[in-house]
């Protein structure tokens, strides 16, 4: 875990927290990010995938940080928790936008 203090546009404080997870972490975080999520937000996802991805196959999610802080998973708002998942490669075999398909179906 990385802590990096910032100053925001109008001289705020920000704390930047940065968490780099992978294997069995990761999937589980991201499997329960997923099981979070509304099935209309998913549905929103599965819409507009394509830009929420990147060149290299990741994609990146922005939550909803007062919801988090309430126990809840949410898209969007004014402020936002970014998450980036970026799949193994055996994991896209169909495909990146078919791997995100079937975990948002």
């Amino acid at each position: 875990m990385n802590q990096e203090k910032l100053d925001g546009h109008h001289g705020n404080k920000i704390l930047k927290i940065s968490i780099h997870a992978t294997g069995n972490v990761a999937a589980a975080v991201f499997e329960r990010i997923v099981a979070g999520f509304s099935r209309e937000s998913k549905r929103e996802i599965a819409s507009s995938m394509r830009m929420m991805m990147d060149e290299h196959s990741a994609l990146y999610l922005r939550l909803n940080k007062q919801s988090l802080v309430c126990g809840r998973i949410e898209l969007g708002g004014n402020e936002t928790v970014r998450v980036k998942v970026k799949p193994r490669l055996f994991q896209l075999k169909q495909g990146a936008e078919g791997f995100y398909r079937s975990v948002f179906a």
